[in-house]
């Protein structure tokens, strides 16, 4: 092969400018690459693994977050029946304590304990 960076061909060996033009071999290096191509793909997989591992993550925790969501939806609505409840025994005790009170038969401090009781049930029904 000849090249413009050496002689002219020769039948002979000769160390003139550059090395000879039988030392001169112009290849295309980009064919070998030594495994370099193997290299970059196995890396390229490993970082695919380690992405797709990433979103799976990231998939799960989302779905965690929307588990506990919903799970604090039916405790708050279970907490808001329970109030609710509670709300109205305690209004059934503060109605029969009010017409026991007003036939004289318990003193009226009782009815004031039950109406604070009233009070203190809707306070944590609002809470709830």
């Amino acid at each position: 092969m000849a090249s413009a960076a050496t002689s002219m061909p020769l039948a002979e060996q000769n160390w003139n400018a550059a090395f000879g033009s039988l030392y001169f071999a112009n290849v295309n290096w980009n064919i070998f690459t030594f495994g370099k191509k193997t290299q970059q793909v196995a890396l390229a997989s490993s970082k695919e693994k380690v992405a797709t591992a990433d979103v799976d993550q990231i998939i799960f925790e989302h779905q965690i977050k929307v588990a506990a969501a919903y799970l604090n939806v039916l405790a708050s609505q279970r907490i808001r029946f329970v109030q609710g409840k509670n709300t109205e025994r305690a209004q059934v005790f503060f109605e029969m304590t009010s017409s026991r009170a007003a036939s004289g038969l318990i003193p009226q401090v009782d009815l004031s304990l039950a109406k604070a009781e009233v009070s203190h049930a809707r306070s944590l029904e609002i809470k709830s």
